[in-house]
């Protein structure tokens, strides 16, 4: 008995290890997306925004109002929501075509319609926009479902508190499920 529980000890030990240094590693990831990118001021871009963090589109429309767009598509979106909820008028200075999603209401799901809809409109390449705890798993799902589409990843900087950490904790458990998955399908 006194064996079997120095074994499990041991296992948990190793486990609680490579968790932490998994996690870590994780974290570095996210933290790398944090670096503000600059973009071609030359090039117009496709905008993917992914709804459900705190702030994103808000930020996403700072964002926007500074950089080159050619259009906009929002993944996601509740059913009722219209343009004007997400971007009035006094804070949105493009003029550009803002196409709103509304089947999506996962991640999962946000790769597949974001396939639908740049096929539609024959898009090859998209900046896409999420939180940086997000944007990992986003970018997975995303290639996953549209494996020849490029994608510029603009990670949109989380506050940093304990709200920051609780999203990264179940992003990053969230990252193992979609691997294990994977494997088993």
């Amino acid at each position: 008995m006194d064996r079997l529980k120095k074994y499990l000890l041991t296992a948990g030990a190793i486990f609680l290890c490579g968790w932490i240094f998994l996690f870590l590693i994780f974290l570095g990831k996210t933290f790398s997306y944090r670096n503000l990118m600059t973009l071609d001021p030359q090039r117009a871009y496709d905008v993917v925004i992914l709804t459900g963090g705190r702030y994103r589109i808000s930020s996403a429309i700072k964002f926007i109002n500074k950089n080159n767009i050619q259009s906009i598509f929002i993944s996601g979106v509740y059913p009722r929501t219209h343009q004007h909820h997400l971007f009035p008028r006094s804070k949105f200075l493009k003029n550009v075509p803002i196409i709103l999603g509304k089947k999506a209401r996962n991640t999962h799901e946000n790769a597949l319609e974001i396939n639908e809809w740049r096929q539609q409109e024959n898009v090859q390449e998209i900046l896409l926009i999420t939180s940086d705890y997000h944007m990992i798993r986003s970018l997975m799902e995303i290639k996953k479902a549209n494996s020849d589409l490029k994608i510029i990843p603009y990670a949109l900087k989380s506050k940093i508190d304990a709200r920051f950490f609780q999203n990264c904790l179940i992003e990053f458990h969230k990252i193992w499920i979609f691997f294990l998955v994977r494997v088993i399908f």
